[in-house]
């Protein structure tokens, strides 16, 4: 880690704010911070610690009591640190809890702490304002998410940092007291020796691997030597040398074997097959006797199932047969009552027209019977109407006979199928 710009601002012993520029030492990689006792020296290493960890060098004072008591109750504690690792550049800006004056100025609210980290698009140039420069913000929202992702840019938690980098006054005792195993720690995260722990480990698994393979290939040696009974590999070299003439003829013998059993084996398969393809013909033979005796219950079936569909294609045909029905059962009712009221208008239109000629002989000689006649002109307009429902009788009886036509036809029908389903039955 490298850096370039630490500004401070009610930080420590600053009320005001502070900017120190790390790139105006040059190249240069020891600088000395030298001043009086209580000039500020250890702040700055407590400031560049808090931006990173958000804890101080030596922990006895917290992020925030780092607030500075002459600071004005409206400016805000806040620490920025600006480093590069490597080639890239990050900004790290982190604020304690404190409590200033709220925005409306009349009284001091609790703001509770804040971190953020970005990353630099591009390259580092003092002749540039950090806020005019493209950073790319990292983490900006969560506190904790800040510290994962400096201890893995540093590898370093706060307080290896505090132990390795930063080394405060009356602090350096610590690593040096260190145990082996914190310091073994401390110092492999430092130089990344991770990989070199792995390399040692793979390097260990292979050498055992090794090991455990030559006694195998040792305790195989022995067991061929113990049963061939001789005393080293010269002897069984010579021994097998011996014997190799007697194993090509027994290898000759074998693979004639071999092949009479090859053939043996390819005539028992075709032999198979040909079973196999006889019990399928047997089979298949079975099954179409079975069909056959099926057959003549198939074709019952097909015949009620074409009769239960001829049924099916006529029960429309039925159906409206039976609405007819009952339209001529409603058609013969209104013709009777239509023929009632007809009986009565005639019995009225008689005694009407006897009274009207009774009338018109008597108009001349009384004034009553003019009257009378009077009364039977009124009567008139139901004669029409009688006139009227007449003609209604006619057309009702004229529809009636063509529908008990049309019902007749439909009933024969109806009884041809019925007949036909008893039959098929």
């Amino acid at each position: 880690m490298k850096p370039l710009v630490l500004n401070m601002q009610a930080f420590g012993p600053f009320p005001t704010q502070q900017s120190i520029n790390f790139t105006l030492l040059g190249e240069h990689p020891l600088f000395l911070i030298n001043g009086a006792t209580g000039a500020g020296k250890t702040t700055l290493l407590d400031a560049i610690s808090f931006a990173l960890y958000g804890e101080t060098t030596g922990q006895d004072r917290i992020g925030k009591q780092m607030r500075c008591d002459h600071a004005a109750d409206d400016c805000a504690t806040e620490v920025e640190f600006i480093f590069a690792v490597g080639e890239k550049t990050y900004r790290v800006m982190r604020q304690p809890t404190q409590h200033i004056l709220g925005q409306r100025g009349n009284s001091k609210v609790e703001r509770r702490t804040t971190a953020s980290l970005y990353q630099l698009q591009g390259e580092w140039s003092n002749d540039q304002l950090p806020n005019a420069m493209n950073w790319q913000p990292l983490e900006t929202r969560k506190v904790t998410e800040v510290n994962k992702h400096i201890e893995t840019l540093l590898g370093l938690r706060a307080e290896q940092f505090r132990q390795v980098v930063v080394l405060p006054q009356g602090k350096f005792r610590e690593l040096l007291n260190a145990d082996a195993n914190e310091r073994e720690t401390i110092l492999s995260q430092l130089f990344q020796t991770q990989r070199f722990k792995r390399y040692e480990e793979l390097f260990k698994q292979q050498a055992s691997e090794l090991k455990k393979s030559f006694e195998q290939l040792e305790q195989q040696k022995a067991h061929i030597l113990d049963g061939s009974e001789c005393e080293d590999l010269t002897q069984l070299e010579q021994h097998i040398a011996d014997l190799k003439p007697q194993l090509e003829a027994k290898q000759t013998v074998l693979n004639q074997l071999q092949q009479q059993i090859n053939d043996t084996d390819y005539q028992l398969k075709q032999q198979h097959t040909r079973n196999a393809k006889y019990k399928d013909l047997q089979h298949a033979k079975h099954q179409q006797d079975a069909l056959k005796a099926k057959q003549a219950n198939i074709d019952y079936k097909q015949q009620q199932i074409k009769a239960a569909q001829a049924a099916i294609r006529l029960l429309p045909t039925y159906n409206e047969w039976q609405q007819n029905e009952k339209h001529v059962k409603t058609s013969q009712e209104k013709q009777l009552q239509l023929e009632t009221r007809q009986q009565q208008q005639a019995k009225t239109l008689k005694v009407a027209q006897t009274s009207l000629q009774e009338a018109k002989t008597k108009l001349e000689q009384s004034h009553s019977l003019r009257t009378t006649l009077q009364r039977l002109e009124e009567l008139l307009p139901t004669v029409e109407q009688l006139e009227a429902l007449t003609k209604q009788v006619e057309q009702h009886q004229s529809k009636l006979a063509l529908q008990e036509k049309e019902g007749k036809q439909l009933r024969a029908s109806y009884d041809a199928v019925q007949l036909d389903i008893k039959r098929l039955r």
